[in-house]
């Protein structure tokens, strides 16, 4: 009994020894070895290797690690690093030499009869096989780099891991997501690798060739640009390789502009959310200013100040355009002041909708931006009754078409009452043909100028509750058989009639409704007599609706 339990004893002391030698060379969170015994292996195998002999270190680092800890958490950066060591440990066998460096970076030493297409073949597959994606409601696809270097007998550690790290970095250069190696002197990135995948594509070669230029912004207090593309220079007119960087953001943008940029790119930073604006830009060492349409959103990189991510685009042509435009409206404005017609526009992209004073200022109708056509119905500037016909006109001038026209019941905004207005408008369009801006006159059919008190009197306005379908309006004096304002489908044949008398121009209305039996139904509403006795009898409104043939 004595003898067994010394036996017992004996077995349980070998376990803890077992145990404790396995968490001294273990990395505890991803299972392989940790950095000091991956150092102590490499270095004794280093040395044992014989002349014929090859190796090859591959470190392994993850891309963008930090974002995982910063959007889902630590617990999910360890899962990430657990996975990233059991992906690892199945990829190489036994006698390989697989280990973590710290944070998350991994190392494998291979030795023997290695072959340059082994080593190739294993980074590829490295990239292919280490992608993880993490989280649930919000989920990141983790991917990983591999820095390679090859070499023969006589290598230590430190030279090697040097190599492999600087294989590394090019890989990260070149866009993440794939490997890099060096075999001895010879740098082989192998366009012909099994794994190419379409996010592998070096990042310097995209940045060179793509239209729009790409900055990196660290929005300091006094901010400063510390990277510029190539198409960036080439935007600016400037050789890439003689901007000195960094440079302060005030060197590139107009002083005018100055403040309101920073103050737009201080926002975007503060709330995160992307930013987009127009600004003018010196070009060509100031020789001219260029208008620009940047894009800005904050990244993560290792900078003491946040830094913003910007690409811009040369809008000058645009720009232009639509600064010609607005001498062609002020030009036009200053015309129509001389009438009583007032002018409006929309912005055909945007869908905004302005307002014209007779001076040739924007006519403040609500609170903030006027979205054409909806906001003008909902906020009652449409009566009711022309919405229906409102929305059709509006369509038609959205889709681009190249001119159009209507009369509708509209809010005054001098008065809060609905007049009749003749409303049309024209189409501009760039030189590619497409719609840019829509450019309305709107003349009020309603207007009547008198110099007697009756101007103000009720009975003068247009009553509201009137269907809106007015194509012709007529002021005449019943007693002595005159007219004084003939409006017909929104043009003024006041001075056309005027050697008519009413009863001929009624006669002639009634001819243009289109139902012979309505006719008869509303006979005496196209009669001067009929007209005359109702006066007399008291009444002073009627209201009718009909089908009427119209000029079109």
């Amino acid at each position: 009994m004595e003898e067994k339990g010394r036996t017992a004893s004996g077995a349980g002391l070998e376990h803890q020894l077992e145990e404790l030698q396995r968490r001294a060379t273990q990395d505890a969170l991803s299972g392989l070895l940790n950095r000091e015994t991956l150092e102590l292996v490499v270095k004794d195998r280093l040395r044992s290797l014989g002349p014929e002999d090859t190796c090859a270190l591959l470190i392994v680092d993850l891309d963008d690690f930090k974002r995982v800890n910063d959007t889902l958490g630590h617990q999910a950066g360890d899962q990430a690093i657990r996975q990233a060591g059991q992906i690892l440990s199945n990829l190489f066998y036994a006698r390989d030499i697989v280990g973590r460096l710290g944070g998350d970076e991994f190392a494998v030493f291979l030795y023997g009869s290695i072959s340059l297409d082994l080593v190739r073949a294993k980074a590829s597959q490295i990239c292919g096989e280490l992608q993880l994606v993490l989280g649930t409601e919000q989920t990141l696809t983790l991917t990983a780099s591999v820095g390679v270097y090859l070499a023969g007998k006589g290598q230590e550690f430190e030279g090697l891991y040097h190599s492999a790290d600087l294989a590394l970095y090019k890989a990260k250069k070149n866009g993440k997501h794939q490997f890099y190696l060096k075999n001895g002197d010879v740098n082989l990135e192998d366009p012909g690798a099994p794994f190419r995948p379409v996010n592998a594509i070096p990042l310097g070669e995209l940045l060179e060739n793509m239209g729009s230029g790409v900055a990196l912004l660290e929005l300091g207090e006094d901010p400063q640009v510390i990277y510029v593309s190539p198409t960036f220079c080439g935007l600016i007119g400037e050789d890439p390789k003689a901007v000195k960087l960094p440079l302060p953001l005030s060197h590139f943008i107009h002083p005018q502009d100055y403040p309101g940029v920073l103050e737009a790119l201080r926002e975007s930073a503060g709330t995160g959310r992307t930013l987009e604006h127009s600004h003018r830009v010196r070009v060509a060492e100031g020789a001219r200013w260029a208008w620009w349409r940047v894009y800005a959103v904050q990244i993560d990189y290792d900078a003491p100040h946040p830094v913003l991510l910007i690409t811009a685009s040369d809008v000058s042509q645009f720009k232009e355009r639509e600064l010609r435009q607005e001498e062609r409206i002020q030009g036009l404005l200053a015309a129509f002041n001389q009438t009583s017609k007032q002018v409006w526009d929309v912005d055909l992209e945007t869908g905004i909708f302005h307002a014209y004073t007779p001076e040739g200022k924007y006519k403040v109708l609500g609170p903030g931006e006027m979205k054409f056509p909806w906001d003008l119905m909902e906020q009652g500037w449409v009566h009711p009754n022309s919405v229906a016909r409102f929305q059709l006109f509006a369509q038609e001038l959205l889709e681009g078409s190249a001119q159009g026209f209507g009369n509708f019941a509209i809010r005054s905004a001098d008065t809060g009452s609905y007049l009749w207005v003749a409303v049309s408008y024209h189409t501009l369009y760039d030189e590619t043909g497409r719609a840019t801006r829509a450019v309305g006159v709107l003349e009020h059919l309603s207007r009547v100028q008198r110099q007697s008190s009756l101007a103000h009197c009720p009975q003068w306005r247009l009553p509201e509750r009137l269907a809106a379908d007015l194509v012709c309006r007529l002021c005449a004096n019943l007693d002595l058989d005159t007219i004084e304002l003939l409006w017909e489908e929104g043009s003024d044949l006041s001075s056309q009639v005027q050697q008519l008398r009413c009863s001929q121009v009624l006669e002639a209305q009634r001819g243009n409704v289109f139902s012979k039996g309505e006719q008869r139904a509303l006979e005496g509403y196209f009669q001067r007599e009929w007209l005359l006795e109702q006066y007399r009898q008291g009444k002073r409104w009627f209201c009718a609706e009909y089908r009427r043939v119209d000029g079109a």
